[in-house]
This record gives C-alpha cells, sequence and structure tokens, in this order.
C-alpha cells in the first residue's frame, strides 16, 4: 500500500510541474503509445523532464562528463522513490536534426522529419569567421526533408563546427556537426555558477587585450531569428572638456576571452569564460593636435551560466579551435547497463532542454 501511495504522489508531483507543449503533439509530433508498464514508462519520461529543467537551470546539462552524468542519475533516482527500485528503464534523447557534410560537393546536409525554417551556422576551421545561412526544404521521400546549403562560394571551405535550428514559433530543434580534427569541449557551471568549459589543453597561443592575457573567445546565441555571437562587442568613446588648449578622452572596449584555471580531472582542464573591459585615457592638445596617454586600465568579470539562449562557444588562436556545443544531438540516461528486453514498455514522448525540443524514446521493465 505504501507503495503505491508514494507512486501516485510522485505521479501527480511531477505532472503538476512538467509542461505539456501542446503544439509539439498537435503539429509536429504524435508521441507513440506504450505498452505494457505503460505508467512506469509515462512516469519516468516526466521525471527525465524536470530532471534536465533542474540540470539545466544549473548550467549543467553535458552528462559525457562522469560527474554531471552522475548527478543526474541521483536526482532521476530520489525524484522516482521506490519505482526506481522496482524497474528498470533507458531513455534515448534525441534532436530530429541530422547534419552531414559532403566535402565533395561542399555541401551541408540538414535531414529533418518536418518542413519548417531552418537557420545554420557555420564557424570557420580556425574559428575566426562565422557565416550564417537559411537553406530550404526539398523532399527527399518517407516524410523526410533535405535542407541543402552549398557553400563552395563561401571564401573558407573548412568548418570546425556547423549548428543547425530548426522550428516556429516557440518549439524549436537544434543538432550539430563537429570536425574530428577539433577539439571537443564541454560547457558546465563551476562553483560560482559561472560559464566554464572544459576540454584538453591543446596549446593555444595567449593574446592580450589591455592588460588581460587569455585565448579568444566567441559566445554564438539563438535570437528566434538568427544565430549571433558575441566577441568584442562594443567601442564607446566619451569626452570631457577640460581647459580652452586640451580635452580629456577615454575609450571603452570589451571582449570576451577565456583562460585556464587548473585542473578539472587527470586529462582534462577547466577553461573559464570572462567579459574583459579595458580604457584607454588619453589627453588631446588642440593647439598642436597632438595626444598624450594618460592610463591604460581593464577589469573582467565571470559570465553566469546558463545563459538561456547560448548555442555554440569557441576557444580559438586562428590555428587551433575548441569547439563547444552546448546542447548535444543525443542524450542517453538508464538505471542499467542492459539493453531494453524485447518484452519491456516503449514510449514515445518529448522533453524540453533549455529553449529547446527533444525527442524521446524510453523503453521500462520489471528488475
Amino acid at each position: 500500500m505504501k507503495e503505491i501511495v508514494e507512486y501516485v504522489l510522485a505521479v501527480l508531483i511531477v505532472l503538476s510541474i512538467v509542461p505539456f507543449y501542446n503544439m509539439v503533439v498537435t503539429q509536429f509530433y504524435t508521441p507513440e503509445k506504450s505498452i505494457g508498464y505503460s505508467e512506469v514508462s509515462d512516469l519516468f519520461v516526466s521525471i527525465i523532464n524536470q530532471v534536465f529543467i533542474d540540470m539545466y537551470n544549473y548550467g549543467n546539462i553535458s552528462i559525457e562528463l562522469t560527474d554531471i552524468k552522475a548527478s543526474l542519475e541521483n536526482i532521476i533516482k530520489k525524484y522516482a522513490g521506490s519505482i526506481y527500485d522496482d524497474y528498470y528503464f533507458y531513455a534515448r534523447i534525441y534532436t530530429p536534426l541530422n547534419v552531414t557534410v559532403d566535402p565533395g560537393s561542399s555541401r551541408v546536409i540538414i535531414s529533418s522529419p518536418y518542413n519548417m525554417s531552418m537557420l545554420l551556422l557555420l564557424v570557420s576551421l580556425n574559428g575566426t569567421v562565422s557565416y550564417n545561412a537559411m537553406p530550404t526544404a526539398t523532399g527527399a521521400g518517407g516524410n523526410v526533408f533535405n535542407y541543402i546549403f552549398d557553400y563552395s562560394k563561401l571564401p573558407v571551405k573548412s568548418f570546425s563546427a556547423i549548428i543547425a535550428v530548426s522550428g516556429y514559433g516557440s518549439t524549436w530543434f537544434i543538432g550539430h556537426w563537429l570536425n574530428t580534427t577539433v577539439e571537443k569541449g564541454y560547457a558546465i557551471s563551476d562553483t560560482n555558477r559561472n560559464l566554464a568549459v572544459i576540454a584538453r589543453n591543446i596549446g593555444l597561443k595567449a593574446t592580450k587585450f589591455y592588460g588581460f592575457t587569455g585565448y579568444n573567445t566567441t559566445l554564438y546565441y539563438f535570437t528566434g531569428k538568427a544565430i549571433m555571437n558575441y566577441t568584442s562587442s562594443w567601442t564607446n568613446i566619451s569626452w570631457e572638456f577640460v581647459q580652452y588648449n586640451y580635452i580629456r578622452y577615454n575609450i571603452t572596449e570589451t571582449m570576451y576571452m577565456s583562460r585556464i584555471n587548473g585542473r578539472y580531472n587527470e586529462t582534462l582542464y577547466m577553461y573559464n569564460v570572462y567579459l574583459v573591459k579595458g580604457r584607454n585615457y588619453t589627453i588631446y592638445y588642440y593647439n598642436n593636435g597632438t595626444t598624450k596617454p594618460v592610463e591604460s586600465t581593464y577589469e573582467y568579470s565571470s559570465i553566469s551560466n546558463p545563459v538561456y539562449n547560448m548555442v555554440l562557444v569557441s576557444i580559438y588562436d586562428g590555428t587551433k579551435t575548441i569547439s563547444v556545443p552546448i546542447y548535444s544531438n543525443v542524450y542517453e540516461v538508464s538505471n542499467t547497463v542492459n539493453p531494453p528486453p524485447q518484452g519491456g514498455s516503449k514510449i514515445s514522448s518529448y522533453i524540453r532542454i533549455g529553449m529547446f525540443t527533444y525527442m524521446v524514446d524510453l523503453w521500462s521493465w520489471r528488475r
């Protein structure tokens, strides 16, 4: 009786806080009915949805990292209660977008089951420039739409990362392609809940911005209409009249930069991301048109994490690049190493991670 009460309460609690994405169901996707232990499968989907909400709010959805995946699994166990001990489950959470590159024909191909708006971001192999495109869909048969972009006319022919975002309104999907020659990084929150990147030390060449030494960094973000970037954000000049023969002015510039702040584990390092603000104070003399530097200063601040609409971080030196997709193409979550049996209950559904919708296939079966 106690287990039944716990189960019913768990269902009510989880379902009361899990948002229902009606537009996905009615327009894009019809969830597959579960068989067998349907209530258990539904409950695990709802729990996983809420756990990813919690993990995203802390900026920690990079479950490729062992400690973050362990944290996610512990939260699932906590939410599930006794059901966790009675049933196994396996969930595959995936984007419906499949991004591939065909170098022979200089094409990027994105396959999707949906005919919706498609936005494309292409970042050069050395990380220094990026391009945007809006390919249109062509039918490929079997309810699959292909979006094809020919990059042969671009000045860059090799890319470190490609991000595809598709949808409209409040429902969007995201997928990515990474060049296998580029170092992949993982975005997390550090102990102060600030943005950090976990990656190997690949020997990036540091650069100096005013007095701050670090690595060039670009943050790419989705606005709902385009994929934009922050690198060096703005320059501001302010003037102050001092005497009849000269004025004092300052130039303020900002730039995103990263630097290593110690090891994450035996093989990986932590790169913290900063917004650096530099300022030059100068005197300009009217009588002879000369200038005199007075002072050069800088200050920097961490970036709070998560950045809701961020989709990619690129750390680079013009030769080597660390590419950091914020969202994975696939997440796998389970409480067993065994594959689902043929008699397991399967349900197909959807969840929300950050600002994007993911498909879910989940199996559950008794222990």
